[in-house]
């Protein structure tokens, strides 16, 4: 297969799925919460602090983690790579 077909066909396989982003939103929703659930019954084997043996920890601890690095990402390069807003038409 040539690359522009590759490219055309992957494309057009994006275009389409777009116009299912509720029913991708529901199946991420389902799968997070398969995982979650089996985390109910799946315990840790040498659990090291007295949280990570909860059920859960690791997703809140995740999200809370990813919560935490893009508001504190977004004041840092906003600040390095920002640029004031006349700046390529001097």
């Amino acid at each position: 297969m040539a690359w522009d077909e590759m490219q055309n066909s992957l494309g057009s396989w994006f275009a389409r799925q777009r116009t299912k982003a509720a029913l991708w939103k529901r199946a991420f929703f389902v799968a997070l919460g398969v995982l979650m659930a089996g985390s109910f019954v799946l315990k840790p084997a040498h659990p090291h602090f007295g949280y990570d043996s909860l059920p859960g920890f690791w997703a809140v601890f995740g999200l809370g983690v990813a919560v935490i690095m893009a508001l504190v990402l977004k004041q840092f390069v906003a600040k390095c790579i920002g640029r004031r807003e006349d700046y390529y038409d001097r």
